[in-house]
């Protein structure tokens, strides 16, 4: 996930965001079970 923003009043910044998604299978449907997300590294 990319997206723009400003924190704090800072100047507009760009970041990007790794998510995951741990689902499992219960009562015959999918559901998520675990979600965690992170910024990804500075290049």
């Amino acid at each position: 996930m990319r997206f723009t923003v400003s924190m704090h009043g800072a100047p507009l910044a760009r970041y990007t965001l790794r998510i995951t998604h741990v689902y499992r299978r219960e009562g015959g449907e999918w559901k998520v079970v675990h979600e965690h997300s992170n910024f990804e590294p500075s290049e």
